[in-house]
């Protein structure tokens, strides 16, 4: 049964663009090095916009790859790159 109260983590094998990506979050683009091999794409205005659902998922990638998430945590769809369509 899907969670209809938390955003989706989105993991890809295949490029994504950054138009498909801006689609996917429903905004402006940030990405985040989850690790050397793998990036995490989220909304980059997530934190202030009421109408995006949490992403615990996402979250717990951000803060374990050290990154500093506001307390309201990361909010939206995320898309999951791995190595070989890694954004450079």
């Amino acid at each position: 049964m899907i969670n209809q109260n938390i955003a989706d983590t989105l993991f890809y094998t295949v490029p994504v663009s950054l138009a498909e990506a801006q689609k996917i979050v429903d905004g402006y683009v940030e990405l985040i090095w989850v690790s050397e091999k793998t990036q995490l794409l989220v909304n980059d205005e997530g934190m202030w916009r009421g109408d995006l659902l949490p992403n615990p998922m996402a979250t717990k990638m951000a803060i374990n790859s050290g990154y500093m998430v506001h307390e309201s945590g990361i909010r939206g769809n995320a898309v999951v790159l791995t190595e070989g369509v890694l954004w450079e």
